[in-house]
């Protein structure tokens, strides 16, 4: 049997850990800095600033801020101040764990349209991971080792354990919910469950929620602090990754290319009794309408949805109401 406790072991372990964490921190930096054109249209008026807006960046810099403090902690080459170094790298990944799932609970409850049960269940949850998170900063100490040559974190699953458990245990419910509460619209068994599902983000969530077990049945084994971090830092960040994509994926402002679009500043409404969609009209049956926004180029760049009724037009509904001589 493998003794983990055994400082060849152990050596071997933290040098596995060392090599998973930089590999990953390369990802997220590379999608970090991908993805920086959808701030940006946000900053120049492109797309409309919405409250949600600073969750989305709290949760992308928080653990932008970790992968950063996570580089400089294992590439250190004199003493740091371990206790100080510790502190920021329990708050700022776990600060970007809580805002993530906050983003998945605010599409949970739109999809089951704010339903007071669906708010009290994801405000409970999420104080908890806020009450968690501040346990895991406050207990969370480490020390610098000499033949390490690195912060070593002591007692990681006591700083660790509850508030991973409980995030896992909030994505899954969260997940099981967005998935019940989409299977009841009938744009799913439209456009078939697997492309919905796609489009409204759920693929990536089931990943970010597959991720985060190996983190949890590690720390409660407990077989070594090396081993108790192992996918601790590649849970964080694809369930950042997850929760930022399905936040853009479903934005509001559809950025096409508008070539063949009509070229005239109006609205096109669509009245789901006839299935057609028509410029400038504003007919009271039509329960969506979209407001298209040519440029001086007399090509539209954003079409943005009015959500008039209670189920908001998806993408995949919008293909399949355009005419040959509309689509994209």
């Amino acid at each position: 049997m493998v003794n983990y406790e055994d400082p060849a072991v152990l050596a071997a372990d933290y040098l596995a850990v060392i090599k998973l964490h930089h590999a990953f921190c390369g990802l997220y930096i590379w999608e970090w800095a991908k993805n920086l054109g959808y701030e940006w249209e946000v900053y120049t008026g492109k797309r409309p600033f919405r409250w949600t807006f600073p969750l989305y960046l709290a949760c992308r810099y928080s653990i932008l801020g970790a992968v950063i403090n996570l580089i400089i902690g294992f590439n250190a080459t004199h003493p740091i101040h371990c206790l100080v170094w510790v502190k920021f790298e329990f708050l700022l990944p776990y600060l970007g764990v809580v805002t993530a799932s906050l983003l998945i609970a605010l599409r949970a409850a739109a999809i089951w349209d704010f339903h007071p049960a669906m708010l009290t269940l994801a405000g409970a949850s999420l104080l908890a991971q806020l009450a968690l998170l501040i346990h895991s900063v406050t207990i969370a100490t480490a020390s610098w080792a000499t033949k390490m040559q690195g912060c070593v974190l002591k007692d990681s699953v006591h700083a660790s354990l509850p508030l991973l458990s409980a995030t896992f245990a909030v994505d899954a419910v969260l997940l099981s919910l967005m998935l019940v509460g989409l299977m009841r619209r009938r744009e799913a068994r439209k456009f078939g469950m697997w492309r919905f599902l796609v489009k409204q983000g759920l693929v990536w969530l089931a990943v970010a929620t597959v991720a985060e077990l190996p983190t949890v049945v590690l720390l409660a084994l407990n077989l070594n602090d090396a081993l108790n971090l192992l996918f601790q830092t590649p849970e964080m960040i694809i369930l950042a990754i997850a929760a930022t994509n399905m936040y853009r994926s479903l934005s509001d402002f559809l950025h096409v290319d508008g070539s063949n679009l009509p070229g005239s500043d109006g609205v096109v409404d669509f009245t789901r009794s006839s299935g057609s969609a028509s410029t400038s009209t504003h007919n009271r049956r039509a329960s969506r309408s979209l407001s298209m926004h040519p440029s001086h180029d007399g090509k539209v760049h954003s079409v943005q949805i009015f959500r008039i009724g209670p189920e908001p037009i998806y993408e995949s509904e919008l293909e399949g109401r355009m005419g040959p001589s509309d689509k994209v």
